[in-house]
């Protein structure tokens, strides 16, 4: 079986250090590639189109910054749990595409 590394994402952009920034970024690029390819006939999302797509790379390059993202600058009981709720849908979202 292959194996897959996801978040290997790389980008000149600037890179959020924020947790409230990375969070936004992260939960607004999962919700813009369910939005995009949600099919209305279904009722679910096509996962397969993600690759490739506009959206996906918007997605990629949001990820990009967890990777120089520093842990210690969540604070509060609720930053921790957003960040990794959002991390969490992310990555399971990542996960199928690939």
């Amino acid at each position: 079986m292959g194996k897959t590394v996801l978040n290997q994402h790389s980008t000149s952009e600037d890179i959020p250090t924020s947790p409230q920034e990375v969070g936004i970024q992260l939960k607004q690029a999962v919700n813009e590639l369910k939005g995009n390819f949600f099919d209305l006939e279904t009722g679910q999302i096509n996962y397969q189109k993600m690759k490739g797509s506009e959206a996906f790379e918007g997605y990629l390059k949001a990820s990009a910054s967890l990777k120089n993202f520093d842990l210690n600058l969540l604070k509060t009981q609720s930053e921790k749990l957003a960040f990794w709720i959002n991390i969490y849908n992310a990555l399971t979202v990542h996960g199928i595409v690939e």
